[in-house]
């Protein structure tokens, strides 16, 4: 246990720091509280023990309503924080699934669009293709008659047949 000449050094010490970091006006205010109560403590030790345990006992319920308070903000925010995640989290998968399916919906529709493009271009090269055959005699219905349609094929590679 520590002497009263101990506990008055580290109080000396304590405020000589306080003398230090904030000035001679409160060096000389705390300074002349502590000599005075310390003078009175002196005179009257019971009457400076019940003050004491007073002011201890008067400033707990302040100090457990200041903790409680701290840490409801504390949990209060953390639970924004959570409620917040869950939603940002929430909205983002849900912004992820309806942009992919937006998207392959897009990609789709682009792939049967290009398809059909490519299918019409080709039916359009085939018939333009038939019809310069035909205007030119390429396919000649004497050769069909004749049955002289040997090693001759149409540009998909059949046989000739015959044209009415």
């Amino acid at each position: 246990m520590e002497s009263l000449d101990e506990i008055q050094q580290r109080c000396q010490l304590l405020f000589d720091r306080l003398r230090a970091a904030y000035g001679p006006r409160l060096w000389e205010m705390s300074r002349a509280t502590y000599v005075s109560f310390n003078h009175y403590s002196q005179e009257h030790p019971f009457v400076a023990l019940f003050l004491v345990v007073a002011l201890t006992l008067c400033s707990l319920p302040l100090f457990l309503f200041f903790w409680f308070a701290i840490l409801t903000i504390g949990v209060a925010f953390l639970g924004f924080v959570f409620v917040e995640g869950t939603l940002l989290t929430i909205a983002t998968l849900l912004l992820t699934f309806s942009l992919g399916f937006v998207g392959l919906f897009a990609f789709g529709f682009v792939a049967v669009i290009a398809t059909g493009w490519l299918m019409a271009a080709t039916a359009y090269k085939m018939l333009k293709q038939t019809k310069h055959r035909l205007q030119n005699g390429k396919i000649l219905q004497s050769e069909h008659a004749n049955g002289d349609c040997t090693g001759k094929s149409d540009f998909l590679g059949k046989s000739c047949e015959v044209v009415k």
